[in-house]
């Protein structure tokens, strides 16, 4: 399970970091998107304060099943996914 800083109302907005970083590298953009959208900034599996599922292999693609059932988990279908460095391929 990803842990997860959720912020804000309005369109739902999922953040997800690079190599190396965390849901806490979004915290300046959570605070200025938080006024008009809901901010779900995440750890990725391994990565901050997340869980590395036994025998996970960390690929984008590993990632990207992961973030796609927290979406299906938080009810999530339309949504804004914003990626950063890895992110934006676990995002594509």
């Amino acid at each position: 399970m990803l842990k997860t800083e959720i912020a804000g109302t309005g369109p739902d907005v999922v953040l997800v970091h690079g190599l190396g970083a965390s849901r806490f590298s979004w915290r300046a953009t959570v605070a200025k998107l938080q006024t008009r959208f809901r901010t779900h900034a995440v750890d990725l599996a391994g990565f901050g304060e997340s869980e590395t599922p036994k025998g996970f292999s960390s690929t984008a693609r590993a990632q990207a099943a992961v973030v796609a059932e927290y979406l299906l988990a938080q009810g999530l279908t339309n949504v804004i996914l914003v990626g950063h460095s890895m992110g934006g391929a676990v995002c594509l």
